[in-house]
């Protein structure tokens, strides 16, 4: 079931409307209560409940957050003695607001409490659970109806060919690091590459892990995808993240197991079965944002795998351009065996400027840079006269049929503009690292079914996620590294030949200039990222 978010927002308001300005500001938060003060003389149900979703979603009743305590204990007394009914609770207990709290523990009294207060059971997430399975079989079928994914791209193929032939000519174990930049689907390379890989054997063991578990079932989707087109049997596919707990025999065919970092980190320190198989029996390791693996916490865990596990051929995928003033970038391509494949043209000649050969020829977007014309001392979030800017202008590209992700400048900047936007009418929802993973899908279905028009975030959307129908990015953040720099921008990259436009805009802070130390602007950031 689909929940409508102005509705949900409408009941919430009703149950906030009796709360007192003190209470309202409280579960409002200090920093988000600054920036809005200047637009509203007091804080209305609507904008405290907008707040609480953007933050909480459907977890908003979590008694870890305290919203249900803070509720409770800003009530008066005759506005409880219904909920203290249905709760079967003495209503002249001087303690009432006590004994509430220690009844609303549980799934079913919270249901008791959204029923008296006439709110959505979205809150117990039963129209959003999770029905993917841990371990799925991709069935082929005769006459099976299937939608073309078309071919690689050519530089794609040549990006995979080089692979094989690196592999095919070398012995024992294999490392190698493959750079694409952003917007030119190394997920889709890499994936091709497995799909032949698994086509020669007939029993292997693959990982594919990345630090998120979204882009970990971003890559699974991917993968499933294709085998439906290419595939010439039967496979079964794991999760390995958020709540799937796979149970695998090694011994058995072909297992791919798409995994995030946290989760196989949890797996090593309970050194249990799975990590164990794992450690043993992996045949092919794919490590997505390879540059993750640097990190103490995550090569502890690749060691292990590529340290016991024989014949492993490991795989590097990262968007990150080689710098040889780098250090980190030297440590990634010692990491790898030194073994380096980058991007090359039909001439098998290295491109020494990969973004611009790839926006010519329309895979990628180019890039329109707009600078807001606001005082460096107005940049900051609680300044209404920079939050006023940006909202105009947003409203601006809405007339134009934009679709628009914001950067904002902190996480209470991203919520208190959700707030400020729902104000102006705007089709917006808010993603912050405390939304739920199903919400957030949802969320990015409405922004690619054009639903809501604007996603605002502060650093969530920075990496992987793929959303192709982005027209404008509004960066407010600062860029404190080049690297984050290319990241986000790399929201705008996807050109005509890959689901995007021909031509993308970016809105950004002009503070960004000196931040990056660039002499001229973001637009040749992203031109010259790579040389």
């Amino acid at each position: 079931m689909i929940y409508n978010h102005d509705e949900i927002i409408a009941s919430l308001s009703i149950m906030f409307e009796k709360l007192n300005d003190q209470t309202r500001k409280k579960l409002l938060g200090e920093e988000i209560e600054r920036i809005i003060n200047s637009y509203f003389g007091r804080i209305s149900a609507d904008q405290l409940a907008t707040s609480l979703l953007s933050k909480y979603g459907s977890d908003l009743f979590n008694k870890k957050y305290g919203v249900f305590e803070t509720i409770i204990n800003g009530s008066e007394r005759e506005d409880l003695i219904s909920l203290a009914i249905s709760l079967g609770l003495n209503t002249d207990s001087k303690t009432i607001w006590d004994d509430i709290l220690c009844k609303l523990d549980s799934k079913r009294n919270l249901s008791i409490f959204l029923k008296n207060y006439n709110l959505p059971d979205y809150f117990l997430m039963i129209g959003k659970k999770d029905l993917r399975e841990t371990t799925e079989t991709i069935k082929l079928e005769y006459n099976q109806s299937l939608t073309s994914l078309g071919f690689p791209h050519s530089y794609q193929n040549f990006v995979k060919l080089e692979l094989i032939e690196k592999i095919n000519n070398s012995s024992g174990k294999f490392s190698s690091l493959v750079v694409m930049p952003t917007g030119s689907g190394k997920t889709r390379t890499a994936v091709e590459y497995m799909i032949d890989f698994i086509r020669e054997k007939k029993k292997a063991n693959i990982i594919w892990v990345v630090d998120s578990p979204e882009l970990a079932e971003q890559a699974l989707q991917t993968f499933k995808s294709l085998w439906l087109l290419r595939g010439d049997r039967e496979l079964t596919i794991h999760r390995c993240f958020n709540k799937f707990n796979p149970t695998i025999n090694f011994e058995k065919k072909i297992n791919i197991i798409f995994c995030a970092f946290d989760k196989l980190r949890s797996e090593k320190e309970k050194t249990s079965n799975l990590f164990n198989g794992l450690k043993l029996n992996t045949n092919l390791l794919l490590i997505d944002e390879a540059h993750y693996s640097l990190a103490t916490k995550y090569d502890e865990i690749l060691s292990s795998i590529k340290n016991n596990s024989k014949e492993l051929i490991t795989i590097g995928l990262t968007a990150t351009p080689l710098r040889p003033d780098d250090n980190e970038m030297f440590s990634l391509k010692n990491y790898f065996d030194n073994r380096i494949i980058e991007f090359k043209d039909e001439d098998d000649i290295i491109i020494k400027n990969p973004l611009e050969y790839l926006q010519e020829k329309n895979y990628l977007a180019s890039i329109d840079v707009e600078y807001l014309s606001i005082p460096s001392d107005e940049i900051k979030p609680t300044s209404s006269e920079f939050n006023t800017k940006i909202i105009n202008r947003i409203k601006q590209s809405l007339e134009e049929k934009k679709q628009i992700i914001i950067f904002a400048m902190s996480k209470n900047h991203a919520i208190a503009l959700d707030i400020l936007l729902k104000h102006e009418k705007v089709k917006c929802n808010c993603i912050i690292g405390e939304t739920l993973s199903q919400e957030r899908q949802i969320y990015f279905k409405e922004f690619q079914d054009k639903k809501i028009n604007v996603l605002i975030n502060y650093d969530i959307l920075a990496t992987g996620i793929d959303l192709p129908k982005v027209d404008e990015l509004f960066i407010l953040r600062k860029f404190g590294q080049v690297t984050t720099a290319m990241q986000v921008l790399g929201r705008a990259l996807r050109g005509e030949l890959n689901g995007g436009n021909k031509k993308n805009k970016i809105i950004s802070v002009i503070n960004n200039k000196v931040i990056i130390n660039n002499p001229n602007d973001l637009y040749n950031l992203i031109n010259n990222m790579h040389t």
